[in-house]
């Protein structure tokens, strides 16, 4: 029985370690972010969690870090995106449209009203990213 309370307290010390890591992680990348190169940096917050170890988590606590309280979407999206440089993939996209909106939702209680969920926010950034992307690409026709 021992055992099994031993093993218990080492899971969940694995999980602080885990989380006191992307918070370290974080804070380091927003805080030395200016001097790393945008793309890298960007490529890097959106892998996938099978690629980088707890990446999630660190993408997370990066967008914690970054304040979008009392903001509108769009001036939050800019806001964040001004840190580096959003990859050119969609999946990784995706992902940092993800966690931007699970931040958003939760940074910003009074827009409950507005959005039902996180899952608004993120089709409406995600929306906002790709119109963007529409109208500055020299490569898309109009």
């Amino acid at each position: 029985k021992e055992e099994e309370e031993e093993e218990e307290e080492e899971e969940g010390g694995g999980e602080m370690l885990k989380d006191l890591h992307a918070s370290c992680c974080a804070l380091f990348l927003l805080s030395f972010g200016e001097f790393l190169d945008q793309t890298i940096l960007g490529d890097y917050l959106s892998e996938r969690s099978d690629v980088v170890y707890n990446i999630e988590k660190i993408r997370e606590e990066y967008f914690e870090l970054v304040s979008v309280s009392d903001m509108s979407v769009p001036a939050a999206l800019r806001k964040i995106l001004s840190y580096f440089r959003l990859p050119g993939e969609s999946q990784k996209i995706e992902r940092i449209m993800e966690s931007f909106s699970k931040i958003y939702f939760d940074q910003n209680p009074a827009v409950e009203t507005m959005f039902k969920s996180a899952d608004t926010v993120l089709v409406l950034s995600y929306s906002l990213t790709m119109l963007n992307t529409d109208a500055h690409n020299p490569q898309v026709k109009k």
